[in-house]
């Protein structure tokens, strides 16, 4: 099992499993069934799948350095809670750094409420949020209610860790995610709600489709640089 101690927040449950699984060796690793090792065992396939995208990055063909290295493995094994632990749970733990995760789903089904409940639970472990509200639909009182249900008391400093633009169109959001990209301080969770107050308007319009690619860009690579979520 020593390919895994240099892995980044492996826990003993991961570890465990994968010597239940007979598991010796990284080749070994890449070659099983992570959702057998998981039913077997008492980690989650998510867990498994992050250990196994730092061994790839590990036995990638290219020579890598080793603050690359951690700097993957960090990203990779570093999970974001989303504020709700049933949720948490069938993600396998929640959301992992460095991802671009989209959320859909019919009109009224909770979205916005997902998106602000993770904003103030990342608040409550002392971590900056950018929200870009493009319709208006995050509201001091939803975010009030979301405090106490997290039971968290509620102060000046939690309140400033939320930082909420309302970008009016799809250009003033590119132009906020690019100050974002160029920041040596970025948010550790940004959210962006919603994309679809922008799609419809902006593939109708001219270099609209360039504007919605160029928006999805600018995400991935705060994503990849930044460590967010």
């Amino acid at each position: 099992m020593s390919f895994l101690r240099g892995i980044y927040g492996v826990n003993s449950s991961v570890i465990s499993s994968i010597k239940k699984a007979g598991i010796t060796s990284p080749i070994d690793y890449l070659l099983s069934d992570l959702e057998q090792i998981a039913k077997e065992g008492d980690c989650s396939y998510r867990e498994l799948q992050s250990v196994r995208s730092v061994v790839t990055a590990q036995l990638a063909a290219l020579p890598i350095t080793g603050d690359v290295l951690l700097k993957d493995a960090t990203k990779s094994t570093v999970v974001f809670s989303t504020g709700s632990s049933r949720l948490d749970a069938a993600l396998g733990g929640g959301v992992l750094r460095s991802e671009v995760l989209e959320v859909f789903g019919k009109s009224g089904v909770g979205k916005t409420q997902l998106c602000a409940r993770m904003a103030a639970k990342q608040a409550t472990l002392g971590r900056r949020v950018l929200y870009l509200d493009t319709a208006a639909a995050i509201i001091p009182s939803m975010l009030m209610e979301i405090f106490s249900r997290l039971n968290a008391e509620v102060t000046e400093e939690l309140l400033q860790l939320i930082q909420v633009c309302h970008p009016r169109d799809i250009w003033e959001a590119i132009s906020s995610l690019s100050s974002v990209l160029a920041s040596s301080d970025p948010p550790a969770l940004l959210v962006l709600d919603s994309v679809a107050a922008y799609m419809l308007p902006a593939v109708a319009a001219t270099q609209g489709t360039g504007a919605v690619c160029q928006l999805s860009s600018v995400l991935r690579q705060i994503a990849n640089r930044s460590n967010a979520v």
